[in-house]
């Protein structure tokens, strides 16, 4: 391939030429579209390309069909792109649609489809943050224009009319990818950059010795000035930074005293000698999700509060800190002004567990970066972020450590970071863990960021920690890496409520720890007064509080202490509130795999652990069993069916499992169904079964196999987790919540095909659907009338007699529509005798207006 006559038009970075490599046969000229800034501005350029035989654009040419088609749009490719340009305002616009789009054509499984060119090239999806200014700009600032000219575009039309040239979608970095060339850091004035890009030319001009590979071919580069002008490529005038691993910032483009300059090491500069109480500082949670903690909304984590607490802790006043969910980034975008104009940002996340979450979502890795590249001053990155990202968060992936183009990097503890980088000036920090006396200050003194956050006031759940790291060594966890169990004292934690509780917050779940049992204790025996304390002080504290819950119990604790688990089980059931969950980190009943992986606990061990919850702290409020209304007597908890109190069990065990460890097999699916069915054959009862892929990790024992084990069982793994969810989850679920189960306190979150589905606050709360569409918002009393997998679907608390509709009363069990026409026709009742007898207990469901529902008791205060 000769590339001669080359037409360089929108600001094309020379380089990208060799995104032509793609096509065999093709010769001619690229065109760089990189951004909104360059693509905006180019139809009135596209007139310079038309002379030239090929043009090769590097962005996004088109759209999955799913998506179109869910958009409905056009059948055809050339009517996509009118369409394109068309309809959609801008990029915000064009991506917000296409990712409602894909939600709806995967039932919410996925936010972006890539097309079928993307994956063999590692290309992002077209809508995709990073690349939508790309695809919309692209298709409607040049394409749209190009085509209107007489341009043919391959292979999606016919040939370019006579003097038109032909276009053709590129990738440059598959390109370098697939040829085992330099992909990222060539675009800059560094001498650094230009030995890449010299690399690169050097083997564009080799060629590949493969002969059967596209894009094997060598190029040749006749012209000396054409060659210059792909060395000496620029970058254009903004540069951006990464840390380097002597902790100071390296800048794209400078050298290492340019860097240290511009990062404030240099004396006189901005950093040095600054005063924290002049400093503004911006803190972004971008959400996290880790084994042992969780932070999307409606939760907000420890980090954020943390941060703050520690940059007032530092002498930054509270009312020059600022904080933004990312969720509010997106929706809002005059709240990135407080990140350009910050002094530093402190970007907190990160996802180590996979999940799909209803409140929020959880930044992307192509989000962060953008907070750096839009922060002007100094920024610090950390949370669990820092053990690595992958493309996207859920199970079956690998991933990596990225600094993600941020100035510092916290390796330790992020507050501790913003607190020491603070100290100095800004000018550096040395990677550190944070201890308990700081922690004691600093979740005190940070509580006051919660009022900015979106949940706040009525639907916001404050995570709390008693501890972090574990004992064990699991191979997969991260939780390790914070090193063996540091235990908060009852007092430090019951202060952090209080000020919590100072701020409006009145939903509480102590979920910062791998065992609540071993609480206080010497990291492995239980210690009930010390949980005594703890709860006892939170309700002292927080009178009137609506939520109080618990994440992660070790059920190898209560097997080698059973009757000190058994006193410690009871003390929370005592104080927590109806709904609660202990996840029980089981992993794999196969004894293989717990061999390879370092998994402590048996099934037969578990099993055991599951009966003492469901013994100890099964019951309901009000039902046989419950402790505090002398009906201790009759029935062993846990209860359930129609004779059931009509309250959610105080504290049930979930399962979690975790697929493609080491070891694993065909029989290890087997195995695990086996657990699930003996927990139900014997009348067990378990709030949830949580079943996913791991996320392979760097420190980790996982990280050297991956996510292979967990795609070679891909198939076998989908077909397992269905069964499960229709032979176990959905029966269980039955048990927890019989019909009739009032569910107090749900709050309506959003509406999908004429039903408004919402959740109680609490941990892993059920999705209730409540037939019609409702104001959102709004908190209202529930009662449960059917059972999917793993949600419910209810009808409004009491139902009006004199009010409720058609849809309603037939949602009733046994109240079909015939027999709900009769109590519409029976209209208005004055008393609850007048209701005719329909064959059902309505009671149960229904009302008339003044009627006392006092066969539902509310939750202990």
């Amino acid at each position: 391939m000769v590339l001669e006559h080359v037409q360089l038009a929108v600001g094309v970075g020379a380089l990208d030429l060799l995104g032509l490599w793609h096509s065999r046969e093709l010769a001619g000229a690229a065109i760089q579209c990189r951004g909104a800034g360059s693509l905006s501005a180019t139809a009135d350029k596209t007139a310079a390309v038309t002379d030239t035989d090929v043009v090769g654009v590097d962005c996004p040419f088109g759209l999955p069909r799913p998506v179109v088609e869910k958009l409905d749009g056009p059948a055809t490719w050339r009517e996509t792109v009118r369409w394109v340009s068309e309809t959609f305002v801008d990029a915000d616009e064009f991506a917000g649609r296409c990712k409602a789009a894909t939600r709806a054509a995967t039932d919410g499984d996925r936010t972006y489809l890539r097309r079928a060119t993307d994956g063999p090239v590692g290309a992002k999806s077209p809508y995709h943050f990073f690349t939508q200014q790309q695809a919309f700009h692209g298709v409607r600032d040049v394409l749209a224009p190009l085509l209107d000219r007489g341009a043919g575009v391959a292979p999606m039309t016919g040939e370019p009319a006579d003097g038109k040239p032909r276009v053709v979608e590129v990738y440059p970095a598959g390109t370098l990818r697939r040829l085992g060339l330099p992909d990222e850091s060539y675009k800059t004035a560094s001498d650094e950059a230009r030995r890449t890009r010299e690399r690169i030319l050097a083997g564009l001009e080799a060629g590949d010795d493969d002969p059967g590979r596209a894009g094997g071919r060598p190029v040749t580069v006749a012209d000396g000035r054409t060659r210059e002008r792909v060395l000496a490529d620029d970058g254009g005038p903004n540069g951006t930074s990464r840390s380097t691993t002597d902790g100071t910032t390296r800048w794209r483009g400078t050298s290492t005293s340019e860097s240290r300059e511009r990062s404030g090491f240099v004396a006189g500069r901005r950093c040095t000698g600054m005063d924290p109480a002049d400093l503004s500082v911006t803190i972004v949670d971008g959400y996290v999700d880790e084994p042992a903690h969780f932070g999307v909304p409606p939760y907000v984590s420890t980090y954020p509060r943390y941060v703050a607490g520690a940059l007032v802790d530092a002498g930054v006043p509270e009312s020059a800190v600022a904080y933004h969910a990312i969720d509010d980034l997106r929706d809002e975008r005059d709240r990135w002004n407080d990140v350009a104009d910050a002094d530093l940002t402190v970007y907190v996340g990160g996802m180590t567990v996979p999940g799909k979450y209803v409140g929020g979502t959880p930044a992307e890795p192509d989000e962060v970066r953008e907070i750096a590249w839009v922060a002007d001053d100094t920024t610090l990155l950390g949370g669990p972020v820092r053990f690595g990202v992958g493309e996207e968060n859920k199970g079956a992936v690998e991933t990596e450590r990225d600094d993600l183009d941020y100035d510092f990097v916290a390796k330790g503890d992020v507050e501790a970071a913003a607190h020491d980088l603070v100290c100095s000036g800004l000018e550096g920090f040395g990677d550190r863990m944070r201890d308990n006396e700081e922690v004691a200050r600093w979740a005190r003194r940070g509580a006051f960021v919660v009022e900015d956050h979106p949940n706040h006031p009525e639907y916001l759940i404050a995570e709390l920690e008693t501890s972090r790291g574990c004992a064990y060594r699991c191979s997969f966890c991260t939780e390790p890496l914070y090193g063996n169990p540091a235990f908060r004292s009852a007092e430090s934690v019951v202060r952090e409520v209080e000020a919590l509780y100072g701020e409006g917050v009145r939903q509480f779940r102590l979920g910062r720890q791998a065992d609540i049992l071993a609480f206080g204790g010497d990291g492995e025996r239980p210690n009930p007064d010390a949980l005594r304390r703890l709860y006892g002080g939170i309700r002292e504290v927080a009178p009137e509080l609506e939520t109080l819950h618990l994440d992660n119990m070790n059920p190898v604790t209560i097997v080698d202490y059973p009757e000190l688990s058994r006193e410690a089980i009871r003390v929370i059931a005592e104080h927590n509130t109806p709904g609660d969950v202990a996840a029980f980190g089981l992993e794999s009943a196969d004894p293989v795999v717990q061999e390879e992986n370092n998994l402590l606990v048996s099934a037969e061990e578990c099993l055991e652990a599951v009966r003492v919850v469901n013994e100890e702290a099964g019951w309901r409020p009000g039902g046989e069993g419950d402790p505090r209304h002398g009906s201790a007597g009759g029935s062993t908890p846990p209860n359930f069916g129609d004779d059931a109190a009509r309250r959610l069990p105080k504290l049930l065990p979930g399962i979690n499992l975790v697929h493609g460890l080491m070891g694993e097999r065909e029989e290890t699916f087997e195995h695990n169904r086996r657990f699930l069915e003996r927990v139900y054959d014997e009348g067990l009862v378990l709030r949830r079964v949580n079943i996913r892929q791991v996320m392979a990790f760097d420190g980790t024992e996982m990280s050297d196999t991956g996510a292979e084990i967990a795609h070679d069982h891909k198939k076998q793994f989908k077909r397992y987790k269905r069964a499960v969810r229709e032979e176990i989850d959905n029966p269980m679920l039955q048990r927890v919540a019989p019909s009739g189960t009032v569910l107090q306190g749900v709050r309506l979150e959003y509406h999908e095909n004429g039903t408004t589905f919402g959740r109680q606050p609490g941990t892993y709360p059920l999705l209730v659907g409540v037939p019609g569409e409702r104001p959102l918002g709004r908190t209202i009393d529930v009662a449960v009338v059917d059972h999917g997998y793993r949600s419910v679907t209810g009808v409004p608390y009491p139902l009006s007699a004199g009010e409720a509709t058609m849809t309603e009363l037939t949602a009733v069990p046994g109240l079909g529509e015939q027999r709900a026409a009769e109590l519409l026709r029976g209209r208005p009742y004055d008393d609850a005798a007048d209701l005719p007898d329909v064959g059902v207990d309505i009671e149960r469901f229904l009302a008339v207006e003044g009627d006392d529902r006092g066969d539902v008791t509310p939750d202990p205060a």
